[in-house]
């Protein structure tokens, strides 16, 4: 498969990914986040499943606001 391809899928997998996580926070959680937020939540998520984090503290920032994606499509649907 072509290097750009390959980039280019796994980009795509990592912003669907940071949606769903964005969607789930506000859901179940009541936090307004944005994509940088999900993006960074679900890289942690995913370190904590490795057995080199297991008994680790892992800190994550959620840099930005859900406030601006209120009108857009990002909130509209249920996870």
């Amino acid at each position: 498969m072509n290097d750009n391809l390959q980039s280019h899928l796994k980009r795509r997998e990592v912003q669907e990914h940071s949606v769903m996580t964005v969607q789930q926070l506000a859901k179940y959680e009541g936090i307004l986040v944005g994509i940088s937020s999900g993006a960074s939540l679900g890289i942690a998520t995913q370190l904590a499943k490795k057995k080199e984090y297991k008994d680790k503290i892992i800190l994550v920032i959620l840099p930005d606001t859900g406030e601006r994606y209120l009108s857009t499509s990002l909130f509209e649907t249920n996870p």
